[in-house]
């Protein structure tokens, strides 16, 4: 499958939850869930960057349990879920967005493209027409990594052969007159349902912990694509 740079422009969308300024822990951290959004909620590590370092670690290894969006079209698999919470994304319309942790250590979100003879290829056109002028606008420059194949079932017909399908893996950065932001992304595309390309994404914020970002995304890219569970038979209606 052929990729360009616009063909990136998922994550970036994803990564304007993100904000923080780059830090990093050097030694080994325990993993441990973000704290709560509750202003009572006790202080979980000695500093933001432990408690950024220790989310990133919480989700290389916390277990998934499937998250559903609010018109019951899909199920996503999500590391450590009960610190997952839904999010609207600035001035995108999204069938639903997450965020893990109140200082969004990562977000996700699932997207859909309305495409007439839904093809893989149409669907990857579609998207990098959808996505060039958001890389413009957010001046996001991307390094490409390597692609994860994976295989997918369409779980509401089971006796159809599964989709080959691949994950696409990157860095994306972006800078400011403050610093530079550099965020670890992934995501794949879904041919879900008749004339709907549905796009699946998450970005790790990386805030100088580039290692435990990658690790973060890479399981994310190899163990939660192929897990996802279509569970409408017909496109949503609604976005938010």
């Amino acid at each position: 499958m052929r990729l360009s740079s616009s063909f990136a422009a998922l994550p970036c969308l994803l990564l304007l939850a993100c904000t923080s300024a780059p830090s990093a822990i050097q030694h080994p951290v325990a993993p441990r869930s973000p704290a709560k959004d509750t202003a009572a909620a006790a202080p979980q590590a000695s500093s933001e960057a432990e408690a950024h370092a220790a989310a990133l670690e919480q989700l290389a290894v916390a277990a998934y349990a499937l998250r559903t969006d609010r018109q019951q079209s899909i199920k996503l698999p999500l590391a450590d879920p009960r610190s997952w919470r839904r999010v609207r994304f600035l001035g995108i319309k999204s069938l639903v967005g997450y965020r893990y942790g109140k200082d969004h250590h990562a977000v996700a979100g699932a997207f859909i493209l309305t495409v007439k003879d839904r093809t893989p290829e149409t669907c990857q056109t579609a998207f990098e027409n959808w996505a060039k002028p958001w890389l413009e606008v957010f001046d996001v420059r991307i390094e490409m990594g390597k692609p994860v194949g994976f295989t997918w079932r369409n779980t509401l017909k089971p006796t159809e052969p599964p989709e080959v399908l691949s994950a696409v893996t990157l860095q994306a950065s972006t800078s400011s007159l403050m610093a530079q932001e550099k965020y670890q992304a992934t995501y794949a595309i879904y041919p879900a349902w008749p004339d709907k390309c549905l796009v699946v994404g998450m970005a790790v914020a990386s805030r100088g912990e580039e290692a435990r970002a990658r690790k973060a995304r890479d399981r994310f890219a190899e163990e939660v694509f192929s897990k996802l569970e279509v569970t409408s038979p017909t496109a949503p209606t609604k976005e938010y």
